[in-house]
């Protein structure tokens, strides 16, 4: 994801979290991104839920897939 479209999507503030991990603001989640592409080349993520907002947070669930639509894992996601 690029940068611009970071800062289309989310604001300065915005925060990721993972239970292994946090990226806060558009640098950070950039800076994440950059380094999932590097480390996992080919890999996607596709959405496999609906968007829902709790206390403040947006959480969605999505699959990994390697390249050729392989299952690699599941995600869930946290944003503020």
């Amino acid at each position: 994801m690029s940068r611009r479209l970071l800062e289309q999507a989310m604001t300065e503030d915005a925060i990721m979290a993972y239970p292994s991990f946090e990226a806060r603001g558009w640098e950070g989640i950039s800076d994440l991104m950059v380094t999932y592409k590097q480390q996992l080349p080919g890999m996607r993520i596709v959405l496999t839920s609906n968007v829902e907002e709790h206390h403040g947070w947006v959480r969605l669930g999505g699959a990994c897939l390697r390249p050729m639509g392989l299952y690699a894992g599941m995600v869930r996601t946290w944003l503020r």
